[in-house]
């Protein structure tokens, strides 16, 4: 079998403060494949962007990785530890094998320099040799984005949020990553400019064939991109599966009430559930499972034990004791009685997935 792409192992991020450390990320497992767009989601405050932090070694002041194994494989048969690696070789990695599109386009440029002026100090910074093979680059990488090269001339005023995001897009694989981490990247801007980038990270993965982790706190958005998502609660992950799956039938409470409280246009009517409650601050968190102080099926192990992630059958993993006590019955109930005809929403979402991995081969505009 092919190696992944990246794989974490017990990351923890904690940003240490006078009131004591705040354990933010705290033990983090994944596995990326190759080509495979991996989503995180999860509450604001769960450490989705503390984890990509993590993952590229951006963490700043006062925060500091304490512990855990970032394993870069790329399309290389052979690992490279990206958190045991000097500073110099981190630089060296960035850009031409793990690349960075960060939140709100608005900030990510330049405001005084042109975008092509940009994207060429972006190269030449981290390893391109010559300038004139990075001047010719730029207008192919612009057309890969959906923008036209004379784009390269602008300033970012005067480009709309959507293009500013693909610009920024553009940049992150202007080396040829193998991998590439997109933090938010359709926040703060309207549906068709969400549109627009999220077709622009699709056509980037099937021409480029890149792997991606994309995080966001937009559920929709997830169900529209990815191929599998991993749900994260309280700087531990919860569950992990296939997309389709998780929204049909997610199988850990705190993924169910994300689930359950989404607004969906047409099929049957249905009430909304909430979560009750709200996150812990990470500076006292819960014992036991994390989120059994909002679970209504919580009981006596998981005030006590912290749970692992465990195979409930290929490629779906959840933390909950709910199954090693054999104790689902009630959930399964739960999950039909607020998903409201879970197997016709599963079969539109698989639907509207399958058209979206494949629109990005169209044309779109500026």
């Amino acid at each position: 079998m092919a190696a992944p792409a990246l794989v974490v192992h017990g990351l923890k991020v904690y940003y240490h403060t006078s009131r004591g450390p705040f354990r933010v990320v705290d033990g983090v497992q994944l596995e990326l494949e190759q080509d495979e767009i991996l989503g995180i989601a999860g509450e604001s405050g769960c450490g989705k962007s503390t984890v990509v932090e993590g993952i590229l070694r951006l963490v700043a002041p006062p925060g500091r990785i304490e512990a855990g194994r970032v394993l870069l494989y790329g399309n290389r048969a052979e690992a490279v530890d990206v958190l045991s690696l000097a500073e110099e070789a981190m630089r060296r990695i960035r850009w031409t094998r793990l690349a960075y599109v960060p939140q709100g386009s608005m900030n990510s440029l330049n405001p005084v320099l042109r975008v092509r002026e940009q994207m060429l100090d972006a190269m030449l910074d981290h390893g391109a040799r010559s300038r004139s093979e990075c001047l010719d680059r730029i207008p192919i990488l612009l057309r890969a984005v959906g923008l036209t090269p004379s784009t390269a001339e602008m300033h970012p005023h005067q480009l709309s949020g959507g293009m500013r995001q693909r610009v920024v897009i553009a940049n992150s694989i202007s080396l040829n990553p193998e991998v590439v981490v997109a933090d938010e990247p359709t926040t703060g801007l309207d549906v068709h400019a969400q549109r627009q980038v999220l077709e622009t990270l699709l056509r980037v993965r099937r021409e480029h064939r890149v792997a991606m982790i994309f995080v966001s706190h937009d559920l929709a958005v997830h169900a529209q991109l990815v191929d599998r998502l991993v749900v994260m609660y309280a700087g531990q992950v919860m569950e992990i599966g296939p997309v389709v799956p998780m929204f049909r039938d997610p199988r850990h409470p705190y993924s169910l009430g994300l689930v359950a409280s989404m607004v969906r246009i047409g099929g049957p009517r249905r009430r909304l559930f909430g979560i009750p409650g709200l996150a812990p601050s990470p500076l006292e968190w819960p014992g036991g499972c994390r989120f059994h102080p909002r679970c209504p099926y919580a009981f006596d192990r998981c005030r006590e034990v912290v749970p692992v992630l465990q195979p409930l059958e290929p490629g779906r993993w959840a933390a909950c004791h709910l199954y090693a006590e054999g104790l689902t019955d009630r959930l399964a109930q739960a999950r039909r009685e607020m998903l409201a005809g879970p197997a016709a929403t599963g079969a539109r979402l698989q639907e509207v997935h399958a058209v979206d991995q494949h629109a990005a081969g169209g044309e779109y505009g500026e």
